[in-house]
């Protein structure tokens, strides 16, 4: 504590001048001293500094490595199925609570074998139908909560407190928060298949295996130990249209891949398959699905297209089934997939039977 004291009696020969007793001019000073005293006391302050700690697990869920750093320029190949790396400091200075802290991450996975491949990064302990992301190497941000009270130390250990003062009363206090998180790295069985590329004389098209593209035309072609074919370029003949990628397995079941102009497939399993794109004539029925207002050539790949939840009509008040849509395979047969609409026949506002719609027999095909 500082004491100023104004000079309130300098000349004490002024003083005695005055015929004062001197215990009395000891009283009145002594007064007057302290009346006059103030008081200058600076007061403490207290600092804030705020930590943020992530530590990640990542983990095999078999068939395959893992592998994880927080300095990307030493991640390495994966080479063990769990691994953990942290309490990770986030690298930013704070002078005030941020939202969130941060800590990134940088992973890597790896197939035991040719046998198998990677399938993807997941929260989820048990095999999810979306991955994070579906690439071996995968950079994660883990965010941290807002620190606000003291609930760790600097060193990020949990349930701790840490203050810190000094003589002058300052005071510096630490505020941190700490988060694990788990990553699954997921794996499975390369499924190989030996293709048939089926040939049409109603159109062409491309195939593309491990980046190397071949036209299908009439003769048609093979492919063995497939694990990926990418379909595209679908050019129909004269007097055709393009209605769909399609696949017979071993046992002869048709699979309708989809109507895209490009897909890629891989398979369930391995054996023998034959893929091909579906031609039809431009006189072929049209259908709309009412709920995409789309239309196609033919119910075949109006059907196929459609999902759960929507209705399927026919363009024509006049349409006639004749199976000029339908491959050798189809049996005939038009299938509805589940919880999907076919209205037929139809009024303007799609609900009502006006005139009916045709079956020609002689085409074999049942609705």
């Amino acid at each position: 504590m500082q004491t100023k004291v104004f000079n309130i009696i300098s000349n004490f020969t002024t003083m005695r001048s005055l015929n004062l007793n001197h215990s009395i001019l000891r009283v009145a000073l002594l007064v007057l001293l302290t009346t006059f005293s103030i008081t200058n006391a600076r007061a403490g302050t207290t600092t804030k500094k705020y930590y943020y700690y992530a530590t990640m697990n990542v983990s095999s869920t078999g068939n395959g490595y893992v592998y994880v750093s927080n300095v990307s320029a030493t991640q390495e190949q994966a080479t063990s199925t769990s691994l953990s790396c942290g309490p990770v400091q986030d690298n930013h200075s704070y002078s005030s609570p941020p939202d969130n802290g941060q800590v990134t991450f940088y992973l890597s996975a790896k197939p035991q074998n040719n046998n198998y491949k990677f399938d993807g990064w997941s929260e989820s302990s048990t095999r999810p139908s979306s991955f994070l992301s579906t690439s071996e190497t995968y950079t994660y941000t883990v965010s941290i909560p807002t620190a606000t009270s003291n609930s760790s130390n600097p060193g990020g250990t949990a349930n701790a407190t840490t203050s810190e003062s000094n003589f002058s009363g300052d005071e510096t206090k630490y505020y941190s928060n700490t988060v694990t998180k788990t990553l699954y790295a997921y794996f499975s069985e390369k499924k190989l298949v030996n293709i048939t590329f089926i040939g049409t004389e109603t159109g062409s098209y491309k195939s593309t295996i491990s980046g190397v593209t071949n036209t299908v035309s009439s003769s048609g072609a093979n492919a063995n130990n497939v694990e990926e074919v990418l379909l595209s370029e679908p050019i129909p003949a004269s007097g055709y249209v393009f209605a769909g990628w399609y696949q017979i397995n071993t046992s002869g079941t048709i699979l309708d891949i989809s109507n895209d102009l490009s897909k890629s497939v891989n398979f369930s399993e391995s054996g023998n398959v034959s893929i091909g794109a579906r031609f039809v004539s431009t006189s072929t029925p049209k259908f709309k699905n009412i709920s995409t207002s789309t239309e196609y050539y033919g119910l075949k790949a109006a059907l196929s297209a459609a999902v759960s939840g929507q209705t399927i009509i026919p363009v024509a008040e006049e349409t006639v089934l004749d199976g000029a849509d339908l491959l050798p395979a189809d049996n005939g047969t038009y299938t509805i997939p589940a919880g999907v609409t076919l209205l037929v026949p139809y009024n303007t506002s799609n609900s009502v039977q006006t005139k009916p719609v045709k079956i020609n027999e002689t085409k074999n095909a049942t609705a």
